[in-house]
């Protein structure tokens, strides 16, 4: 008998071919010789197995407050004139 691994490996890759075949359940089970209901079984598996992978996050919100460096700079305007202006010459050198 194959490791459970493998057959997740399997199983994973039949499901998306499938998917990617835009063919019926039932036709692309038959085409490959398939049993349609292990065919079910193992979607269902694998789709549970995926929803339990996902990773909850706790969302923060953006300080209100520009950090210091920002806040700081004696003229903000000509600092992102320069940025600018260096953006555009390197963007004429990798397109020459």
């Amino acid at each position: 008998m194959k490791k459970q691994s493998d057959k997740l490996k399997y199983w994973s890759a039949l499901i998306l071919s499938w998917k990617q075949s835009g063919l019926s359940q039932d036709k692309f089970c038959k085409k490959n010789k398939l049993n349609i209901s292990t065919f079910h079984y193992w979607r269902k598996k694998l789709a549970r197995l995926n929803k339990s992978n996902f990773v909850h996050v706790k969302l923060v919100e953006k300080p209100k407050v520009a950090p210091p460096i920002v806040r700081n700079l004696p003229n903000a305007k000509w600092l992102a004139e320069v940025l600018l202006e260096m953006s555009v010459q390197m963007n004429e050198e990798v397109s020459r």
